[in-house]
C-alpha cells in the first residue's frame, strides 16, 4: 500500500497540471499551437489547406474527429469534410472539391463563417505531442471563406495538363461507345466545377445539318481532387437535361467554345492528337449481343457438380455455404456477386459513388441521408459482402428513353428451366456489357429497407439472406 501512495504522489500532480510525466515522474511540457495560418482570414480558398503549427511534434494517434473539428460557426453540427494531413508538428487539413457548378457540395462552402475547434487541456482526450503532453488549452479559431465577387479558388500559373478523352482510344480514328455510355474527359488535375456549361462540347451525327441537328451534351463532373478530374458528357433531352442514348452510328464530337478550366482558372485545352480545332470521331455500337449462355451445369467439376470447380480450380461460389466433408467442416463464403469488399465498411454511405460497380463489405444509407446515383449511368450496381440498409434515401432520376434488352432476357428465362438459367455472377458481366439503366443492389446478407427507394428504371434485389420491407416506400419499382 505505501508503495501504491509513493507513486500517486507524482502522478497527480502531472495530472492535475495538465502535463504527461515521463518514466521517473519527470514532467512533460504541454503541446503548443504557436499559428494557425488562416486565422481572422476573411477570404480562405475552398481548395486552401488549413494549416496549424504546433511545438513539440503532434502524436498522430490524438488527432481525431473529437479532437480537430472545423465547423459552420452558425451551424456547429455541419462539419466540413476533408481530409488530415501530418508532418511532424505540422497538421493540414484538406477541403474536399466540389462537383456541382454553385460549389455548395465542397468540403467549404463559398462565403461562409467557419470556426476550427481544437481540444486541449483539461479536455483528456484532446491533442497531445508525441512526448504526451496535453495541448495547452482548447481552441475555438475563426475564418471565413472566400465568396462571390471574390474568387473562391487561388489564381496559378499556366498548366501543362491537358484533357484527354477516355477510355484510352480503342483505335486511330475513333473512340467507340455504347448508346448509354457516357463520353469521358479526364485530367490530371482538379477542375472549377462553375466553369462547366451546356454546350461546350456538341455531337453531330455523320450525315447530319449543323444549323439543325447538333446534339448539346451536358457535362457532369463526377470526381474532383487536386491531381485528377473526371468529366462525363451526356446529351441533353429536348426541353430538359438528362441520360437520353444516341441513335447506333457515327458521330462526330466538337468544341464549339473553351470555358472549362482548371483551380488555377487556366483553359483546358485537348492534348494531342486532339488539338481544339480538331473534330473527334464516335462510334457509337449496338450493345454486345450474347453469343452462348454459361450455365453452371456446363462447367468442368469433379464429383457433386453443384460445386463447381474441383480440386486445384478457382472457386466462385454464388452459395453461402459449402460442406467439405465429415472431416472438413462448413466453410461460409459471401456469394461471388457480392464482391469483394474493396470500398470497406460503407457505414454510414453519403453521397455518389465514382463508380458504377461499388464493392463494400457492408453499406448503409443511415436515417435523414440520401444517396442520390442519378449522375452514374448505364447499369449501376451496389454491391455488400454482408448486409445493406437503407434507413434514409436511395434516389436515381432518369430523363429519356433507353433500350430494355437486359429486362426482356431477364422476362423471358422465368419460363425457361431454372437448370438453364446462368450463374447470378455471370448474368451481371453480361449485363453490364449492355449498360442498360437498371440500378442493382446486392448483399451476402440481408437487404433491410426502412427508408425509400426512389428509383427510375429497373430496380433489382438480390440478398444471400432475406430482402426485408419495414415500413419502407418504393417508388414505382419495376
Amino acid at each position: 500500500m505505501g508503495t501504491m501512495r509513493a507513486r500517486l504522489s507524482w502522478i497527480a500532480p502531472c495530472l492535475l497540471l495538465g502535463f504527461g510525466c515521463a518514466p521517473g515522474g519527470q514532467e512533460v511540457a504541454r503541446l503548443e499551437l504557436y499559428e494557425f495560418v488562416q486565422q481572422g482570414d476573411r477570404r480562405v480558398s475552398l481548395t486552401e489547406p488549413l494549416v496549424f503549427h504546433f511545438r513539440p511534434d503532434l502524436d498522430r494517434a490524438s488527432v481525431t474527429s473529437e479532437s480537430v473539428r472545423i465547423v459552420e460557426a452558425k451551424h456547429p453540427e455541419r462539419a466540413a469534410r476533408g481530409t488530415f494531413r501530418i508532418h511532424r508538428g505540422t497538421l493540414e487539413f484538406l477541403p474536399e472539391l466540389p462537383l456541382s457548378r454553385d460549389l455548395t457540395d465542397g468540403g467549404l462552402l463559398p462565403g461562409a463563417e467557419y470556426v476550427a475547434e481544437l481540444s486541449g487541456f483539461p479536455r483528456p482526450d484532446g491533442l497531445r505531442s508525441e512526448e504526451g503532453g496535453v495541448l495547452e488549452e482548447t481552441y475555438r479559431l475563426p475564418f471565413r471563406t472566400a465568396g462571390p465577387p471574390d474568387r473562391v479558388f487561388p489564381l496559378a500559373g499556366p498548366t501543362r495538363n491537358y484533357l484527354r478523352i477516355a477510355p484510352e482510344l480503342l483505335g486511330p480514328e475513333s473512340v467507340e461507345m455504347g448508346p448509354l455510355d457516357p463520353i469521358v474527359l479526364e485530367v490530371d488535375e482538379g477542375v472549377d466545377p462553375s466553369t462547366l456549361v451546356p454546350g461546350e462540347f456538341v455531337v453531330l451525327p455523320e450525315g447530319g445539318e449543323p444549323t439543325r441537328d447538333l446534339i448539346r451534351l451536358e457535362p457532369r463532373l463526377t470526381v474532383n481532387r487536386r491531381d485528377y478530374a473526371r468529366i462525363e458528357l451526356v446529351p441533353s433531352v429536348p426541353g430538359g437535361i438528362g441520360l437520353r442514348p444516341l441513335e447506333v452510328g457515327r458521330y462526330f464530337l466538337r468544341r464549339s467554345v473553351v470555358r472549362t478550366r482548371n483551380l488555377g482558372g487556366q483553359a483546358l485545352h485537348f492534348g494531342a492528337p486532339w488539338r481544339i480545332e480538331q473534330i473527334v470521331p464516335i462510334e457509337i455500337r449496338v450493345p454486345r449481343v450474347r453469343e452462348r449462355v454459361d450455365t453452371l451445369s456446363e462447367r468442368p467439376h469433379y464429383g457433386d457438380p453443384r460445386l463447381g470447380a474441383g480440386p486445384g480450380g478457382a472457386f466462385d461460389f454464388d452459395g453461402t455455404a459449402y460442406w467439405l466433408g465429415p472431416t472438413g467442416g462448413i466453410t461460409l463464403r459471401y456469394p461471388g456477386a457480392a464482391g469483394t469488399g474493396e470500398d470497406g465498411e460503407l457505414d454510414p454511405f453519403r453521397g455518389a459513388p465514382e463508380r458504377s460497380d461499388l464493392h463494400a463489405s457492408r453499406l448503409r444509407v443511415a436515417e435523414g441521408d440520401t444517396v442520390d446515383l442519378s449522375r452514374l449511368h448505364g447499369f449501376v450496381l451496389l454491391r455488400s459482402q454482408g448486409s445493406i440498409e437503407i434507413e434514409g434515401k436511395l434516389e436515381r432520376r432518369l430523363v429519356g428513353e433507353w433500350t430494355h434488352e437486359a429486362l426482356r432476357d431477364l422476362a423471358v428465362r422465368q419460363n425457361d428451366d431454372p437448370s438453364t438459367w446462368p450463374d447470378l455472377t455471370d448474368w451481371i458481366r453480361e449485363a453490364q456489357a449492355l449498360n442498360e439503366p437498371f440500378t442493382v443492389l446486392v448483399a451476402g446478407g440481408d437487404i433491410r429497407i426502412r427508408g425509400e427507394l426512389a428509383v427510375d428504371g429497373p430496380l433489382l434485389l438480390i440478398a444471400g439472406g432475406w430482402v426485408r420491407y419495414e415500413g419502407a416506400t418504393l417508388r414505382d419499382p419495376t
